[in-house]
């Protein structure tokens, strides 16, 4: 079972923020001063107050002692604070691109969060060593199958269980699930036909294969870019010499980086791990997210199906 978010680090600072770390790895600054109103949080205007924040040993969460009643305290739960930090990492970002007065930095801002945790949720999945630390790892094209053929498996002896059903028990469950026996059965064999093509497909696919994780990520920035910012993105090599922030290419650039770094992708590791790009330069990522945007099979309303990769 995966373990509850809960925060493993809270250092308070100036002006309202808070230094906070998670225990899935998500770190950084979060700016509270917009969110402290109300009989609660008030009181935390008191600079005072709100430097008294510390990391509750139970709670697992930020927590400030009340300075009246000595036992009350006040928290925040770990996933608003995740959501928050995420959302002000990825509008700074996009303001220091597109600049503050550009109305399509909201959206974008939203878009460019779910691609970010999009790639999260399809990339990694956390396992745990024999000391019991947890870490993510990128499962492997035999972690794929196995877990399609579980599914398989599974699906068909609900499936079988559903058929075998005493009929008091089948009318009692249609009724709440609100469709009769035989449409229940034919969407087991729906789902059923749906793993028997997705096995099909991750069985005729290599060991090692390229990551079409990063292509896709690198395609949907490219796509917030043009249609949310007004910014045509174009190909240039990620160094020092061609940093313009308000140019296309080097926009680009400067974006995917980043969205690379508030994924979790550590982009010196890039020579090592991915053949084909060079060390910590993500020209090439660029142009394949350029050539998905080009392409006409490649749709704008990202995707969750196969893309056109080369």
């Amino acid at each position: 079972m995966p373990e509850i978010l809960h925060m493993t680090e809270v250092t308070p600072r100036a002006n309202y923020r808070l230094f906070v770390r998670f225990n899935n790895g998500d770190a950084g600054e979060v700016d509270l001063s917009s969110e402290l109103d109300g009989k609660v949080f008030g009181r935390l205007r008191d600079p005072a107050q709100f430097a008294t924040a510390y990391l509750h040993p139970v709670m697992r969460t930020v927590a400030w002692a009340n300075k009246t009643t000595k036992t009350t305290k006040t928290y925040l739960a770990p996933v608003l604070l995740l959501e928050l930090m995420r959302q002000q990492q990825v509008q700074a970002l996009l303001v220091n691109i597109a600049g503050a007065d550009n109305k399509g930095t909201p959206k974008a801002c939203v878009e460019l969060r779910e691609a970010i945790d999009d790639y999260k949720n399809r990339l990694y999945i956390v396992s745990q060593d024999a000391r019991g630390r947890k870490f993510r790892t990128r499962p492997g094209i035999s972690e794929t199958r196995k877990y399609l053929t579980d599914l398989e498996t599974k699906l068909r002896a609900a499936r079988n269980l559903a058929d075998a059903m005493l009929p008091s028990a089948m009318s009692l469950f249609c009724d709440a699930y609100g469709q009769p026996r035989g449409k229940l059965l034919n969407e087991f064999d729906d789902a059923i036909h749906a793993v028997e093509k997705s096995l099909k497909v991750a069985r005729h696919r290599a060991h090692r294969e390229k990551n079409y994780d990063l292509s896709i990520l690198a395609y949907k920035v490219a796509v917030v870019m043009q249609d949310f910012l007004g910014i045509t993105p174009t190909s240039t090599r990620d160094t020092a010499q061609n940093v313009n922030f308000t140019k296309g290419g080097a926009a680009y650039a400067r974006l995917l980086r980043e969205v690379l770094d508030l994924a979790g992708f550590d982009v010196r590791s890039i020579r090592r791990k991915h053949r084909g790009l060079g060390d910590k330069d993500i020209g090439p990522l660029i142009d394949e997210g350029l050539r998905l945007l080009k392409d006409p099979s490649s749709p704008h309303n990202y995707p969750t199906g196969d893309l056109p990769v080369a």
